[in-house]
């Protein structure tokens, strides 16, 4: 049995590739890239809805690769994420950091990466 591992997303903005290029190695060039991320919270009774919850996560070790390029005069932006402590970056956040209009941005899933388990592996 596998396990997902991870995901290669390819974004296209109509943004300049250059100025998305320059943002990309800034965010690339962090050491640290923290974002606030609202948990699941299950509610204690029945009818009531919690206040959510934010939790702190790290996104600079789950961004594996990003990338720019020009394709048909639009900026096409592929990046990866990969699985660190159980959590993977998400395309919005992803988004957020380039400063890109979420609206005006397409969001492709081109791959995803399986993980091989264990007892796989030794078959």
């Amino acid at each position: 049995m596998s396990a997902v591992e991870g995901f290669r997303y390819t974004l296209r903005s109509q943004t300049p590739a250059e100025e998305i290029a320059a943002r990309a190695a800034r965010v690339m060039a962090q050491d640290s890239l923290p974002v606030q991320r609202k948990t699941k919270r299950k509610a204690k009774r029945r009818g009531r809805r919690p206040a959510p919850e934010f939790q702190t996560l790290d996104l600079r070790p789950m961004i594996t690769q990003l990338s720019v390029d020009e394709e048909d005069g639009a900026a096409r932006i592929t990046f990866e994420t990969r699985m660190h402590q159980g959590k993977l970056a998400k395309p919005k956040e992803i988004l957020a950091l380039l400063e890109l209009d979420p609206h005006r941005t397409r969001v492709l899933k081109t791959a995803t990466f399986l993980a091989e388990s264990p007892v796989a592996a030794a078959r």
